[in-house]
């Protein structure tokens, strides 16, 4: 048989599917104990039922379901979740690599690569574990799950993964599972697929993060597919010969559809980072939750209306404090709607939760009618204490939306998708906690028992029971107004399927008929290919906006439209109607030139009118602009007196990649020149780019995201011109710090400038360059830089002219070191070039310094002594280890390692001794065995295995820390992300305890084994326990409130708090594991202890 995973077509093709014999499980009663125990913690909505569908062995690691219409469930399992697909925080040495990946063969490729040199696994890793499409029956009709099968698998190339979205629909299964979208058949009924086609494959170019993955698989209301791609990236082969990719960069998420045979794939929305799940509200208006960076940001609802663009890049994510995230934060993308965000880009709708994955709208059956418009959002926080469903609506901001009714439909467990059954049951996934693969996984439903049997819930029922496909025309025109929209959609799609247009056109134009009718009339009469579209013209002018709206869509699809068209985008009195007729004239002057040159000074005074007012309508407007194809017409407006028609006429030119742009560098509004900047640099409009690189003459002080790119504009070009002129920048003394660092650090590396861009992150290989070209630079323009410079700028200047042995006089070094009202750094690095040369009268100079009131600048003294003098370095190092401040002994054990001589041995391993005894400082612990490991003499290296077992228990981390150097990694570092869950002073995320004040509550020891060994200390508040009594076997579930030696209190999941004296508990086990892994494997020794004096500092 050919397997599945072996299928990597560029077209539609078919496989027989491979059967995994140990695949199909049946009920376990004694799981399913365990899964009740579970849900008595849950806090569930008043109104709500909670039971359970299925538990483990029926299926694992459930990362998405979905529901078809005949009730069985579909569960996309991922045992490869890090057994099979990379994560790119475990791999940092291929980072290069993977951004600089731009096809999902590249990626293989350095898999290859990296698994040849032993670094990486094997490729046999790859294949080792298997996703797989599980599906479960409920065979004797209980409303359970008795029995479940391998519906398709296995999937696992080293491409593959993780496999994340499943919509099953018609007898047809459709997968995501990069690099592939398939759709699976199961033709002769035996719950397995036996048909596979590849609809389209590219997708996941990148490796990025785990879970940035294909999914969000829903039915459009135009009938077709759409699903997302997080930022790991698409590069897909089409049909014709071109391929579809992100001319940014291929490492961006992206929301995609498709008609259902594969054919017609474009991209809907592109710029975001992970977003899991996509939900329609009843009005054809998508939205998706985007996930954060884990860096502080917050997670984004975000509307993704066509052609917009969230503002995200891939290569964001690697950048550090103090540039951390990049121009996300810097520049604020990610925030709700503000001065300093591009205009490129859209600003999210809400922020709502923090790991955003299922989603969905409620159809309108089966719950309490107090839900109709809502939508429930999953939000997965890596345990189930935290983890929740949301419900919201949205309700129009302008041309946009903003939410509200923000509320929690169920708390308590880690969901991973939400879908609604057809039995009017809401069906949730459950990966039971936690950030790895497990044998365990639920689907529990929430129900509401009294409306769960409603006639219109009933209706439901029997209508997917029986199906749509034979109804007479006239029945399925009555269920066009059907309550809910599942049923509406089905009548839509059966009419369209029979070609019914003038029934349609008639309840689409009949006022009296249900809002929602004439709207699913307007669609299935869109989906009829040969149905006259000039017959929805009046429509245009109707009384109801939102059959305005979908009839601008319809008629932007078929690229005909009246010029009432023009007419709503001018004067109709609601802002989404004339956003999206803007994005319908869009695809009509595509193919009609004249009437866009005639539509082009309606345009350009609506946006002048609207004066960035509304930025999605200014969207629209662009969209509607760049379809012209013109640019000699839109340049005519350049200079318009207008800074929003500048600035429309800006963002249309930069969707044209137009280096002409490069005019508005001149404009007198600071934010045109800005975002002109970000356009040609961004895009590398390399026919601009020296109009940009010579802005470094006139730049205003403090705008960042303009000095930055223009700086490295300058690092681009690479002449010996742009490195004056960088260097002349830092001479002039008018940036702020800031800047002032970054030029200083391009000129740094100007003969070997960094593969990642230094501006956005992304791969930018830069050939490596003449070392004179930069040097000439900075010695034709030192002694003015360092007269303006101060601080962190002159260490760095410097450090600089050291790097490129520019001489900067040793009696100015001399002058630094001696003067202590001169920043620390700069004495300590003058020191050190003395040294370095030996230059003339430096024990003079040291002996003045060697008792300074600096501790920074006395370890200086000693190490230039060592320089100079050896033997009398080492006694002043060895003494200083013993007796000098802490700081000044953890420095003088690193200077120890490379010194010279048997002394240092002896010293070394005798202190090794002593740590082994206990009575070591434990201060200095770290600095004294990380000297040892350095030193290959066998005294050193045999004392070194006496200590190397209480390396092991970390112990060393309790004191000798760096606070400030401790909230750097906690704020920044890439792998172990500790802002993802916690949060402090406000920033952070919510699935472990807030940390603001963690030290007035826990000592150090605590904080130790919290980290190293999360299971073992889970706060209060996080511990979901489950305790039988001895009195009356009585089961109560919850969190963990307080505990002492007589009491536990549990905070149950209505809110009340119980207190069970511990003389009564018969049975206590906890329901969960912390959601954080071991950190010990994560964090550099130094780091580490650097996390505990900064957590430690938090009172």
């Amino acid at each position: 048989m050919l397997r599945l995973a072996s299928v990597v077509v560029l077209c539609m093709c078919s496989a027989t599917m491979a059967v995994l014999p140990e695949g199909s499980g049946t009920f376990d009663p004694a799981k399913a104990k365990n899964a009740a125990e579970a849900m008595a913690a849950f806090d569930v909505a008043e109104g709500l039922t909670v039971d359970l569908y299925a538990a483990e062995p029926l299926l694992q690691n459930p990362v998405a379901i979905d529901v078809d219409e005949a009730g069985r469930v579909f569960v996309v399992e991922s045992d490869r979740f890090g057994h099979g697909v990379s994560d790119d925080r475990g791999e940092r040495y291929w980072l290069n690599d993977d951004l600089a990946a731009n096809t999902i063969e590249d990626r293989l490729a350095y898999y290859k690569k990296w698994a040849a040199t032993g670094k990486h696994h094997p490729m046999t890793w790859y294949t080792d574990h298997d996703d797989r499409v599980r599906l479960l029956l409920d065979e004797n009709h209980d409303g359970k799950a008795d029995r479940s099968t391998v519906f398709a698998g296995p999937f696992n190339q080293p491409l593959d993964g993780l496999a994340s979205g499943v919509l099953a629909i018609d007898g047809e299964v459709y997968l995501t599972n990069i690099p592939s979208l398939y759709r699976l058949r199961d033709t002769d009924h035996d719950h397995i697929a036996d048909k596979a086609d590849v609809l389209s494959t590219g997708y996941g170019v990148r490796t990025s993060f785990l879970g940035h993955d294909l999914h969000g698989l829903t039915l459009g209301p135009d009938g077709k597919l759409y699903f997302t791609v997080g930022d790991r990236g698409y590069n897909v082969p089409l049909p014709d010969g071109s391929r579809l990719y992100d001319h940014l960069d291929v490492g961006r998420g992206a929301v995609f559809r498709c008609n259902r045979d594969g054919s017609g794939l474009e991209v809907v929305y592109t710029g975001l980072r992970n977003p899991q799940e996509l939900a329609f509200d009843d009005f054809g208006n998508l939205f998706t939750g985007d996930n954060n960076s884990d860096a502080g940001d917050k997670a984004r609802l975000v509307y993704c209306v066509e052609g917009g663009d969230a503002g995200w890049m891939m290569g964001y994510q690697y950048m550090e404090s103090p540039y951390l995230r990049g121009p996300w934060h810097e520049e604020k993308i990610w925030h709700l709607r503000n001065d300093d965000q591009p205009a490129w880009a859209l600003p999210p709708v809400a922020h709502i939760g923090n790991g955003p994955c299922g989603f969905m709208h409620y159809p309108g059956t089966g719950l309490d009618p107090k839900y109709n418009g809502h939508f429930f959002l999953g939000d997965y926080r890596g345990q189930p204490a935290s983890s929740k469903v949301w419900s919201f609506t949205v309700k129009p901001d302008g041309a946009s939306f903003t939410a509200e009714n923000i509320d929690t439909l169920i708390k308590g467990v880690a969901v991973t998708d939400v879908t609604m059954g057809y039995d009017g049951r809401v069906y949730l996934s459950d990966w039971t906690g936690g950030w790895s693969i497990t044998t365990r996984g639920r689907v529990y439903t929430l129900a509401d028992k009294k409306h769960i049997d409603d006639e219109a819930a009933k209706q439901v029922r029997r209508l997917f029971k029986e199906g749509f496909a034979q109804r007479p025309v006239d029945e399925l025109v009555k269920l066009l107004g059907h309550v809910d929209r599942r049923v509406r959609q089905r009548a839509q799609f059966a009419l369209a399927n029979q070609h019914a247009a003038a029934e349609l056109l008639a309840v689409a134009t009949d006022h009296a008929a249900p809002q929602l009718a004439r709207v699913h009339a307007v669609w299935g009469y869109g989906q009829i290919a040969d149905a006259d579209a000039s017959k929805l013209y009046d429509l245009l002018a109707d009384d109801d906006a939102q059959i305005v709206v979908q009839v601008t869509r319809v008629l932007g699809e078929r690229g005909q439209a009246p010029a009432r068209l023009e007419t709503n985008i001018e004067h109709h009195p609601e802002a989404h109607v004339r956003m999206l007729s803007a994005i319908a004239l869009r695809h009509i002057i595509t193919a009609d030139h004249a009437r866009g040159l005639r539509d082009l000074p309606m345009l350009i005074n609506v946006l002048r009118d609207n004066n960035d007012a509304d930025l999605y309508l200014r969207h629209g407007l662009i969209m509607a602009m760049a379809s012209l194809g013109d640019d000699e017409a839109l340049l005519a407006h350049a200079s318009d007196e207008s800074p929003a028609v500048r600035m429309g006429v800006l963002l249309t030119l930069r969707r044209h990649h137009n280096a002409r742009i490069a005019r508005f560098l001149d404009d007198k509004d600071e934010k045109i020149v800005t975002e002109t900047a970000r356009a040609i640099y961004d895009l590398n409009l390399t026919d601009a780019m020296p109009a940009l690189a010579a802005m470094i003459d006139r730049l205003p002080a403090d705008n960042n995201p303009l000095a930055r790119r223009v700086i490295n504009a300058n690092l681009r070009l690479g002449g010996e011109p742009n490195a004056r002129a960088v260097a002349q920048y830092i001479a002039r003394g008018k940036s702020n710090q800031a800047m002032q660092l970054e030029a200083v650090a391009v000129l740094g590396c100007w003969s070997q400038p960094e593969a990642r861009d230094r501006v956005h992150g992304s791969y930018f290989a830069i050939a490596e360059r003449d070392p004179a070209i930069v040097k000439r630079a900075v010695a034709g323009h030192l002694t003015p830089m360092l007269a303006a410079a101060h601080g962190p700028v002159q260490t760095d200047l410097v450090k600089l002219a050291d790097q490129l042995s520019v001489n900067i006089g040793d009696e100015a070094l001399a002058r630094w070191v001696a003067d202590y009202k001169q920043p620390v750094d700069v004495r300590v690095e003058s020191l050190r070039q003395l040294a370095k040369h030996k230059a003339a009268g430096i024990g003079s100079l040291i002996d003045s310094v060697i008792n300074d009131k600096s501790p920074l600048v006395r370890h200086a003294a000693r190490e230039a002594l060592l320089a100079v003098d050896a033997p009398v370095g080492v006694k002043a190092l060895i003494e200083a280890s013993q007796h000098a401040s802490q700081r000044e002994r953890q420095l003088a054990y690193e200077a120890l390692a490379h010194a010279p001589g048997s002394v240092v041995d002896d010293y070394l391993a005798e202190q090794l001794g002593v740590m082994a005894a206990g009575k070591l400082d434990t201060a200095v612990e770290l600095e004294l065995v990380e000297a040892a490991r350095q030193r290959s003499a066998q005294k050193v290296q045999s004392a070194l295995k006496q200590v190397e077992p209480l390396m092991a228990q970390y112990t060393f981390a309790l004191e000798g820390g760096d606070a400030s150097r401790g909230s750097e990694v906690f704020a920044g570092h890439t792998i172990a992300q500790c802002m993802r869950c916690h949060r402090i002073d406000g920033k952070g995320g919510e699935a472990g305890p807030d940390l603001s004040h963690v030290a007035s509550r826990v000592d150090r020891a605590y904080l130790l084994e919290s980290i190293i060994t999360p299971n073992a200390k889970i706060a209060q508040g996080f511990d979901t326990v489950v305790i039988t009594t001895k009195k009356d076997n009585q089961t109560i579930a919850g969190t963990l409130k307080s505990e002492d030696d007589h009491h536990v209190t549990i905070a149950q999941a209505d809110g009340k708090n119980v207190t069970i004296d511990k003389s009564d508990i018969a049975s206590r086990t906890a329901a969960a594991v912390s959601a954080m892994p071991p950190m010990g494997g994560i964090l550099k020794s130094h780091e580490l202890r650097d996390v505990i004096a900064y957590l430690a500092s938090r009172k």
